[in-house]
């Protein structure tokens, strides 16, 4: 079961329900059985720039970023909870831009990035183009209500 935090910097606000109900579809086509703990935070541009640039070395705010436990050189810490899956930031004005160009409600966009950054997170990637298929079809089944 997939379980999280989050915190809502900026925009409107998003209810525990709907994040809770995009979660378990996630689970339901990817078929999680292992008790996990991810968290997310709705950013504005100036703060998703800042990571972007830090991170992958781009000067420019970008729509999701997700930084994956697993990826961290540092030795693990035991944990008495859940294991920790990692962080997903979704900046919210960015978010709405596309939303607006692409026609579509932002919540529905919001939705779109948090499943791309949860399934980094579970270690879907794009880079090649057999990974990209893969992880795009996934995207698109757990999108398809």
């Amino acid at each position: 079961m997939l379980t999280f935090e989050i915190n809502q910097q900026l925009g409107r606000r998003i209810s525990v329900k709907l994040w809770r109900q995009w979660l378990q579809r996630i689970e339901t086509v990817i078929k999680i059985k292992k008790n996990s703990l991810l968290s997310i935070a709705l950013v504005g541009q100036t703060e998703s720039r800042k990571l972007n640039l830090k991170y992958r070395g781009k000067d420019k705010a970008t729509n999701v970023l997700s930084f994956a436990e697993r990826d961290i050189k540092q030795p693990k810490v035991p944990s008495l909870v859940a294991s920790y899956l990692g962080e997903i930031v979704i900046c919210y004005p960015v978010a709405q831009l596309t939303a607006k160009q692409s026609g579509v409600a932002v919540t529905e966009e919001i939705k779109r990035l948090f499943v791309h950054g949860v399934l980094h997170l579970l270690g879907y990637d794009h880079q090649r183009a057999g990974e990209s298929k893969k992880m795009e079809a996934l995207e698109q089944k757990i999108l398809a209500d």
